[in-house]
């Protein structure tokens, strides 16, 4: 069981982000950050990256609208963005970091 590291998206994760949603398994042009960015006027965003280690293995595009996080409501649908390589249990693992972190942080 691997023991994965949640954050928030800083602008300076633009290109990071970028190059991530470039090369990840079920991502679109939805998930680049210039078209996500594009509502940041209607949207404050709380969009998540999951690192294991120093290493970006998934995203989850998202905001916040008072203390509840949406799969970001800007875009036409959402979700956890992963590696090609990820398996089931860690995707699993790494959705329970997820909700662990926003537990944390929205209470």
């Amino acid at each position: 069981m691997k023991n994965y590291t949640v954050r928030l998206y800083q602008g300076n994760d633009y290109q990071d982000w970028n190059a991530f949603i470039d090369q990840a398994k079920n991502a679109t042009f939805l998930f680049h950050r210039d078209f996500m960015d594009y509502h940041s006027d209607r949207f404050q965003d709380y969009s998540l990256i999951v690192l294991d280690g120093e290493k970006w293995v998934a995203v989850l595009p998202a905001n916040v609208v008072g203390n509840q996080v949406f799969s970001h409501q800007g875009l036409t649908y959402g979700g956890l963005v992963y590696t090609e390589k990820l398996k089931l249990a860690s995707v699993i693992e790494i959705f329970k970091a997820v909700l662990s972190f926003l537990n944390e942080e929205m209470h």
